[in-house]
């Protein structure tokens, strides 16, 4: 180890010496490629002197000293510095021939057969194109382009949701700004069509049933459910009630599909065709402790769609009253809580009838009292 030190740093006096020689303002070293050619000699490839690149060999002589070969410009070379013979492979082949692979030359695999001639000579005695192996270098850059690619679709997909966002935070300004033109607007229903929950029938869930109230006990289910038949087609249907969660934290929530019809087990995430009015609490989705009321829009029992979402200043654990409106003929469905409309939405292609309603609970306890639908 301590003679090859001496030998390379040899290499390198004999190659200041022979720079001496030479002006120095014309010679740049920052690209030079150094590397072993043979037991006692060290190539040097990408020196510049005066624009011009080329090579020298240094060869060991002895005696502390080293002896330099060249200049070796790219046009005189056989072998051009390009060439890439680091990912070469060699294989016995038969009783007297070598096969060689994965030279690179001129950006191009190449692969050939070498033969044992006995006289202390290897020939090549045929060679031919083959695939190139992939470099360092092309790894690299292939990896760095990729990157260059996610972080653009990263920036465009951020910008993207960044606008969502402030789309939603406009309707729901809207939302809150219209509230006193909605309740002046809004036809108010008289004639009571169901009261109370004694006529229902839990579809999922641990339910405790009377006809003032039902309660949902079993914290672990998130797709509880208790269904009442109530036939709805009138033009302006109006449901109202009163609710109560019991859970100081994680993810809880509850609500009323309304307008509901064709469920088949009713125990999935979606409840038929209907809509549901949500209330939840999810601290993990929100980074918050805060209420928000939704709206969604169910096609069965799986698929289920938000519509839209508005936080409101009740806590979920405090007693809330949920008044729900269905215009059907002005395309309306409104929301209040505790006596203010705080979401107005208009579903587009609104569902035409029901014959349920369903009370839906995730986590809890909660418990449902005071159930009127109206009609007009």
């Amino acid at each position: 180890m301590k003679k090859a030190l001496i030998v390379a740093l040899v290499f390198f006096m004999a190659f200041g010496l022979y720079a001496q020689t030479i002006d120095t303002n014309l010679l740049d070293l920052s690209r030079a490629k150094v590397s072993i050619a043979g037991p006692q000699n060290v190539y040097i490839r990408s020196i510049y002197y005066s624009g011009k690149e080329l090579s020298v060999l240094l060869k060991y002589s002895g005696n502390d000293s080293a002896k330099v070969y060249g200049p070796y410009y790219e046009k005189d070379k056989l072998l051009l510095d390009s060439y890439r013979l680091d990912y070469a492979k060699l294989k016995v082949s038969g009783e007297n021939e070598i096969l060689v692979s994965d030279l690179i030359i001129g950006n191009q695999g190449y692969s050939g057969m070498l033969k044992w001639t006995g006289d202390s000579t290897l020939v090549v005695d045929r060679y031919w194109k083959s695939s190139t192996p992939v470099t360092e270098e092309v790894k690299i850059d292939k990896l760095t382009k990729e990157l260059a690619e996610l972080k653009a679709k990263y920036e465009t997909e951020v910008s993207s949701l960044k606008g969502q966002l402030s789309s939603l935070k406009s309707t729901q300004v809207s939302m809150v700004k219209t509230t006193t033109t909605m309740k002046s607007t809004q036809r108010k229903p008289e004639t009571v069509i169901l009261s109370g929950f004694n006529r229902g029938k839990a579809v999922y869930g641990n339910w405790n049933v009377s006809y003032n109230s039902v309660k949902q006990t079993n914290n672990r289910l998130k797709f509880a459910k208790y269904s009442i038949p109530v036939y709805q087609n009138r033009s302006v249907t109006s449901y109202a009630f009163t609710a109560k969660a019991d859970s100081t934290s994680g993810w809880i929530g509850y609500g009323l599909h309304f307008f509901a019809s064709g469920e088949k087990t009713g125990r999935g995430y979606g409840f038929g065709r209907s809509y549901l009015v949500w209330l939840t609490r999810d601290s993990a989705y929100f980074k918050s402790n805060n209420t928000y009321l939704q709206l969604y829009e169910s096609y069965n029992d799986i698929k289920m769609i938000q519509l839209a979402s508005v936080k409101i200043p009740s806590a979920i654990t405090s007693t809330i009253n949920t008044e729900i409106l269905y215009d059907k003929s002005a395309g309306k469905i409104y929301v209040s809580v505790n006596g203010e409309n705080v979401l107005t939405f208009n579903p587009g292609f609104p569902i035409v009838s029901g014959n349920k309603i369903a009370f839906r609970t995730l986590g809890g306890p909660v418990q449902f009292t005071e159930l009127k639908v109206k009609v007009q």
